[in-house]
């Protein structure tokens, strides 16, 4: 073999009759290796007995290059000095169970050992080794790692069970980290850790070895494009047993402190895949830091603190089966969004963690001058977070809100907008990947000027479909319930449906809010209605609306509308201005971008009214009149002359049919005079006939007296 050299040099004598040899000296030599024995072995053509020494200066240089390249390709790159001298005896019978009593050291002397693998070179100056039969004490060994020391000790006894000892004391420099272990891009770490380790227990059993020491760390800090800021971060950790200790973690993000502590159970089994990892954490959080990672929208911040106590047992690497428990408590937090007017200010409660669901405990935060309280269970979150949502069980929130306070208009924000303000318009958003049920219950509740107290309704989201159920109300003092459905399964064309129900309400509370009708119509409302359309902006939902229902107004009074003023100019009648309503009633219907008023009735003071038509989104009007005025106002009509008495009905009412057309804002009237007119005819004609039935008895007593003569 190339480069391979063997010697054997020695002096003995042998006593074949008492069958032994003395061994003055016995030399071997492989390479520049060499091994030197003196002793005797007796009883040799049995089971031979043994007492001999054997010792040895080899270089460690010479034992890497004795050995054949392409038997150990990997050390090529190697390259080690100095120097181990080896000192021993062995007593005993030459075999195996039991082997001969051994006993000896091992010196080390100036080794060094460098590698392009290795950042740095590995220095020991000396170093001693004692082993026996049975056991290998290595006491500690003072070596350096570059400009490191560490300290090394290994003690291992009985060989065939293997019960080991180990102990480590080092300060490590983490700016070494990237050159011993890959790091991701961009991250670089700097700092010390501080070791002062040891592990115990049998070799063949290393899931129940066990542990004791300290690490520690300071002045650590770790960059990477992930933070904006580096993290810095202090602490220590105790080993006992099979557990990690952290008692005291403390981490600084830019200028952000939160610390923690917790414990890591059952290590050395988790490590060797034989186990599960319980660990736990508590610490405190300065939720001003989610800012500093820069995952807020623009405009978005967040303030106040977070305090943890969780626990976790399972494998990490497997999220999704690990059991989780513990509870998050917010404190004193304020968030500022531009999608609220005003901050969300004392946000506090707690969020407990039972497994893969969270548990909302009385949740109470602020917003001006309203106040909300959210109590609630989301099961099956984690699932969904930490894996591929694909095949995952889809979460679902059941919650509680109530709230003595919730003034919308104060929490919106709101744009100028022709000199008057208006809610700020936003495109319609799906709702989050869970289903939820749940209870609203709101004390008072202002929205565009409305205000409700007493509301209540049954909330339900699913497949991205929100119903909105008995929802119940009183306002304008009376009461307003119904149910909504809104279908998002499209955002770009959302359907709706609204089931509406009203009883004894305000009228112009009502519309003044609602609509530009305002100061018009008074008295008691009740109406039943059914809307349904879809789009994301108003005029699509213009082009498909559909509604019907039906309305009833006691007690009222119709005024000061400019429709009711032109109506009464056209009529010649000044309390057409303002009527009385004793009571109306009608039927409505919405298609076709209309508003229909199919039998719309009115009894007043004033008249009675019948209405039918339409009205246009575009405020075009297509309506017909019947209009009955009171035995009061029938006197006093006089809008078309003479022909004005033809228009009374037996009763000796007015009664007028027209037509109105044109828009809201220049309505046109139209009179149908075709009954009047007939009435006058018939009246001149039965007039005519008295007439001629006069003339004719006049002739026929005047021939009679005639005739007499």
């Amino acid at each position: 073999m190339e480069g391979f050299s063997f010697s054997l040099d020695h002096l003995l004598n042998a006593d074949l009759a008492q069958s032994s040899i003395n061994i003055e000296r016995l030399a071997v030599a492989v390479n520049k290796i060499s091994l030197i024995l003196n002793g005797k072995v007796a009883n040799f053509n049995q089971v031979p007995e043994v007492d001999l020494n054997f010792s040895g200066d080899i270089s460690i240089g010479d034992v890497l290059a004795a050995l054949p390249a392409d038997m150990a390709p990997q050390m090529r790159d190697i390259h080690a000095s100095g120097w181990v001298k080896i000192e021993g005896k062995t007593r005993g019978l030459a075999q195996i169970d039991p082997p001969p009593q051994t006993k000896g050291r091992i010196e080390l002397r100036d080794i060094s050992v460098k590698s392009a693998r290795l950042p740095q070179p590995f220095r020991l100056s000396r170093g001693e080794i004692g082993f026996t039969d049975h056991s290998l004490d290595i006491p500690w060994l003072q070596a350096k790692f570059g400009e490191i020391p560490l300290e090394l000790r290994i003690r291992m006894e009985d060989f065939k069970a293997l019960w080991v000892e180990g102990g480590l004391r080092m300060e490590l420099d983490l700016g070494m980290v990237r050159e011993l272990v890959p790091l991701p891009q961009g991250m670089a770490v700097s700092g010390r850790v501080k070791i002062a380790a040891s592990v115990q227990g049998k070799a063949k059993q290393p899931e129940q070895m066990t542990l004791s020491g300290r690490v520690s760390w300071e002045e650590v800090e770790a960059r990477t494009p992930a933070l904006p800021v580096p993290a810095k971060l202090s602490g220590e950790a105790d080993l006992v047993g099979t557990e990690v200790i952290l008692s005291q973690m403390k981490v600084d993000m830019g200028g952000l402190p939160m610390s923690f502590s917790g414990k890591v159970s059952n290590l050395p089994q988790w490590l060797l895949a034989k186990g599960d990892l319980w660990a736990t954490l508590r610490g405190e959080i300065d939720l001003g830091v989610i800012g500093e990672f820069g995952s807020l929208p623009p405009d978005n911040s967040i303030s106040g603190r977070l305090v943890v106590d969780g626990e976790a047992k399972g494998r990490p690497e497997e999220l999704t089966s690990m059991a989780l428990s513990g509870e998050a408590e917010l404190k004193d937090v304020t968030v500022v969004t531009p999608s609220l007017a005003k901050p969300v200010e004392k946000l506090e409660g707690s969020v407990a963690l039972a497994g893969s669901d969270l548990i909302l405990s009385g949740l109470s935060m602020r917003i001006g001058r309203s106040s909300l309280t959210i109590k609630g269970r989301l099961n099956d979150l984690l699932p969904l977070v930490l894996a591929d949502s694909k095949g995952s069980v889809r979460p679902s929130l059941s919650f509680e809100v109530s709230s003595p306070l919730l003034n919308l208009d104060e929490l919106l924000p709101e744009r100028e907008k022709g000199g008057k303000k208006t809610i700020n318009k936003r495109g319609v958003t799906s709702p989050p990947q869970i289903d939820m049920t749940g209870k609203v219950s709101l004390n008072r509740v202002i929205f565009q000027r409305i205000e409700l107290t007493d509301f209540n309704a049954n909330i339900e989201v699913k497949e991205r479909a929100i119903r909105i159920e008995d929802a119940r109300t009183q306002v304008y003092s009376g009461s307003l319930g119904g149910n909504v459905s809104l279908d998002l399964k499209d955002p770009e064309t959302p359907a709706f449906s609204i089931d509406l129900r009203a009883d004894r309400l305000q009228a112009n509370d009502f519309l003044s809010t609602l609509t530009s009708f305002d100061d018009h119509l008074f008295g008691q409302l009740d109406m039943n209605a059914s809307f349904e359309g879809r789009g994301a902006e108003a005029e699509a939902v213009k082009r498909s609306l559909r509604a019907q229902g039906t309305s009833a107004i006691s007690g009222g009074r119709l005024e000061n509308w400019d429709f009711l003023n032109r109506l009464a100019s056209w009529l010649k009648l000044p309390q057409f201005k303002s009527l009385e309503l004793r009571t109306l009633r009608n039927s409505f219907r919405v298609e076709n971008q209309r508003l229909w008023l199919d039998d719309l009735s009115a009894q007043g003071k004033e008249a009675d009214l019948l209405l039918s038509g339409s009205m246009g989104f575009d405020g075009s009007l297509d309506y017909r009149v019947m209009a009955t005025l009171s035995p009061g106002l029938s006197n006093r009509f006089n809008a078309v002359g003479e022909l004005s008495q033809y228009f009374k009905n037996d009763q000796g009412r007015v009664v007028l049919n027209f037509q109105v057309k044109g828009t809201g804002q220049s309505p046109r009237f139209t009179l149908d005079t075709s009954q009047a007119e007939q009435r006058m005819k018939d009246r001149l004609k039965k007039e005519a006939d008295e007439k001629i039935e006069e003339l004719k008895k006049k002739g026929k007593d005047l021939l009679k007296d005639l005739l007499g003569k």
